[in-house]
């Protein structure tokens, strides 16, 4: 009888550890609705180069696709970019602060151009503009509204990327100084 009760204590403690591990698609959800939720705009300050980015964020087998729309109001231009980052590959996630935004950086290991961006046509006073272009590069950026600073957001989106990156599969190398 004891046995069957400490099989049944054990059980239960082995499913509630493994019900609190954070899923892939929880870490996905998070990920994404912080990108979306928080990109730079200045439309609202003084500034005479008004100007806003839109993001939207999905996930694959292997990368993050972002889908990036920049308007510049003030000169009637709209840019739009598909990035492809693939995770496992990602070697460093870092926020540097600009005097109106943060700069979300990501870089792959070693600086391999494997981040795959693709510039469509420009539209600009209401005509395209250009040719379809695609780059690959090792490092790329985001730009994100300083507002993400409300809720202590930029460590926690650090964590967050690294645990996505070791649910795919790679290594996080963790800076000793």
């Amino acid at each position: 009888m004891r046995t069957i009760i400490a099989l049944c204590f054990l059980f239960l403690g082995l499913s509630n550890l493994f019900s609190q591990e954070v899923t892939l698609k929880e870490t996905q959800d998070w990920i994404q609705d912080k990108i979306e939720l928080y990109p730079y705009s200045n439309l609202t300050d003084d500034s005479i180069w008004l100007s806003e980015k839109k993001f939207t964020v999905s996930f694959d087998n292997s990368n993050m696709i972002i889908y990036e729309e920049s308007t510049n109001i003030t000169l009637d231009v709209m840019e739009f970019r598909k990035i492809i980052i693939p995770l496992k590959n990602l070697m460093e996630i870092t926020f540097e602060e600009k005097p109106t935004a943060y700069w979300l950086n990501f870089r792959i290991r070693n600086n391999l151009d494997e981040i795959k961006i693709t510039k469509f046509p420009s539209i600009v006073n209401s005509k395209n503009i250009g040719a379809k272009e695609i780059n690959y590069v090792s490092k790329h950026l985001l730009v994100l509204s300083n507002s993400i600073d409300d809720n202590n957001l930029r460590p926690r989106m650090v964590k967050a990327f690294k645990y996505l990156v070791k649910l795919y599969g790679g290594k996080v190398v963790e800076e000793k100084f």
